[in-house]
């Protein structure tokens, strides 16, 4: 269906009629504003092709608006359309959801949002997530990331990240998406938050799992690599070949040399090299993996992991301000890239960690 608007001016005073007059509960909204559902029309505004300007119902279609606090309607959000069969979650939805996590001894760290609010999201912490140090020095923290789409690009997600204190690199160790995860405030509140405090109590121990196979990471060098392969490489070349299957990077022919010859009248070498974009990458991998924000951490797969983080969390090579305000780093290519580099270093940590059986831990 093309061209759908939406014309049902008066639902902004039925949205702030319906709020309540004297909140039983009065407190700082994390948001300034909210998506106001309403229905969807389409039609020939401006009367083309000789057919008479109308607009007709989208029976089987809503719109959905960005309106802030005191009730104006951002344009720069443009509309949503989604079909009716959408459940959408709002920000306050939201809100109670995150009211409830701190009902069961949760903190709010951070509150964000991308692509102009189409992507909004809420970071936790807990002391079940508390602190760590890897390597006796390095402070790292688990964080609830709860984040939703409006857009209809992803489900309600909660993640697990691990934040890393000294250069605010995160990474997420794992996430779930959840169906049925709006707790309201009804008759089964009690049971629904005890419910909660079990999910917070499963999400510690998975975080105890995972701080332990980052223990493993901070324990096998980069050259113990090289062991399971015999071939002895260097460490430069080894974190090359990594940062190269990373990128998942191939040499592309660049150029043809022509020779001719009495007996060979026509031969054509071609050399093949890395692009320009590709070498760029890597030497700013290696570039994060020297800086000083990494210069306290041994030279390990910890170590790898964090220089790929901060390249994607700082690095201005990595990704530009407009694909950084759309999520890069945090749902976006990015984040698939750390993911990807995590799962990578992992494999390589544990196969050493089998040979050697150097730690008591459970691949996780």
């Amino acid at each position: 269906m093309t061209n759908l608007i939406n014309v049902d001016t008066g639902v902004i005073d039925a949205f702030l009629n319906s709020l309540p007059e004297n909140p039983i509960e009065a407190k700082e909204p994390l948001f300034s504003w909210d998506i106001m559902e309403s229905e969807a029309y389409f039609g020939n505004p401006l009367g083309y092709q000789g057919i008479d300007s109308a607009y007709k119902l989208a029976n089987s279609w809503k719109c959905l608006t960005r309106v802030n606090n005191e009730g104006s309607i951002d344009s720069e959000f443009g509309q949503i359309f989604h079909k009716k069969s959408y459940e959408t979650i709002s920000n306050a939805m939201l809100e109670d959801i995150v009211s409830d996590y701190l009902a069961v001894g949760c903190n709010v760290e951070h509150v964000g949002e991308f692509k102009g609010g189409r992507i909004v999201y809420v970071q936790l912490s807990s002391d079940q997530l508390g602190s760590r140090l890897i390597g006796g020095h390095d402070e790292n923290k688990g964080l609830i990331t709860l984040m939703n789409s409006h857009d209809g690009s992803f489900a309600f997600t909660v993640k697990l990240d691990l934040f890393r204190i000294f250069c605010s690199n995160q990474f997420s160790a794992i996430k779930k998406a959840r169906s049925n995860c709006i707790i309201r405030h009804t008759k089964s509140a009690n049971t629904k938050l005890d419910d909660l405090r079990n999910e917070i109590n499963n999400l510690s121990e998975t975080y105890n799992r995972i701080m332990l196979n980052i223990d493993l990471l901070n324990n096998v060098r980069v050259t113990d690599v090289s062991s399971l392969l015999y071939d002895g490489r260097t460490a430069y070349n080894l974190r090359r070949d990594f940062f190269i299957k990373l990128l998942q990077v191939k040499k592309q022919p660049i150029k043809e040399n022509r020779s001719f010859s009495r007996f060979n009248p026509l031969n054509v070498k071609t050399e093949l090299d890395y692009t320009t974009r590709a070498k760029n990458r890597l030497n700013a991998l290696e570039e994060a993996y020297n800086h000083e924000k990494q210069s306290t951490l041994g030279h390990n797969l910890w170590r790898l992991l964090n220089a790929v983080t901060f390249h994607v969390d700082h690095d201005r090579v990595s990704a530009n301000e407009n694909q950084r305000s759309k999520g890069y780093s945090m749902v976006g290519k990015g984040s698939e890239l750390k993911q990807r580099a995590y799962k990578l270093l992992l494999e390589k940590a544990h196969e050493f960690n089998r040979q050697n059986r150097a730690m008591d831990v459970t691949p996780y």
